[in-house]
């Protein structure tokens, strides 16, 4: 798609940030666009809501010895 096909009317976004850690906590969007694909315009409009939760809380990734031993490089 290329970006004449997207047309972004509205936009916006409101961003928690927590006032100890300076952390963002939670995020609301909106957004209002048109994507336009082999000549046919659909209408979007968007409505998104999050929360950001346990920074650095992630516990260890183990890859299963089956992968590692299979594994090979790939030449890009």
């Amino acid at each position: 798609m290329a970006s004449q096909d997207l047309n972004i009317k509205n936009i916006e976004y409101e961003i928690y940030i927590d006032k100890e850690t300076f952390y963002p906590s939670k995020l609301n969007m909106n957004m209002d666009m048109d994507i336009t694909v082999e000549g046919e315009t659909i209408s979007l409009k968007q409505i998104i809501s999050g929360e950001y939760l346990d920074y650095n809380q992630i516990g260890e990734i183990t890859v299963p010895q089956e992968i590692v031993d299979t594994a090979f490089e790939m030449e890009m």
